[in-house]
């Protein structure tokens, strides 16, 4: 895992034009990407490639197990996110193995999910998946002393909801 700081940095900038695609079918915005780094400090990349649906779904299997396999803690922000480029000739329910696996991990693991795809007859039916996966630590230091008046009209609805479901 390679310790990226993403804010203004120079490996963020390569990162951008490596996985941004500004005009692809369904485009991948720097944006995009500045939300899913944002407070992030490492990195995973995968770069997946093969000739049939197939060949990519063994690839995507061993990296969503290195992702899940990720430490975890109460404080541990992550976000997944692809481009999968290919040919227009990809079946949809090709494409749909590719983003339900993906999409699912996000699901599973409370992730900040992304993806863009960008299908052109230069990529010569040939299937190139980039699965990024970022993480990060949340700095609950400086909120040790803070309070939070929640005012009594606050509470006065979460008793009349907790009321009403009991």
């Amino acid at each position: 895992m390679s310790h990226l700081k993403y804010k203004e940095s120079d490996e963020f900038k390569e990162l951008i034009s490596a996985l941004a695609i500004p005009k692809g079918t369904i485009a991948l915005t720097e944006h995009d990407l500045f939300s899913m780094t944002t407070d992030m400090q490492s990195s995973l990349c995968f770069e997946i490639e093969g000739d049939e649906i197939s060949q990519i779904e063994q690839q995507i299997d061993t990296a969503i197990c290195t992702i899940s396999s990720m430490p975890r803690n109460r404080c541990t922000l992550e976000s997944i996110g692809y481009v999968l480029r290919c040919d227009p000739n990809l079946l949809w329910s090709e494409y749909q193995q590719i983003h339900i696996k993906l999409k699912g991990v996000s699901e599973r693991n409370n992730l900040w999910f992304n993806y863009g795809i960008d299908q052109q007859k230069k990529h010569a039916k040939r299937i190139v998946l980039s699965i990024f996966y970022f993480t990060g630590e949340m700095d609950l230091s400086s909120n040790d002393d803070a309070s939070f008046d929640v005012g009594e009209e606050f509470l006065a609805q979460v008793r009349a909801v907790n009321k009403n479901l009991h």
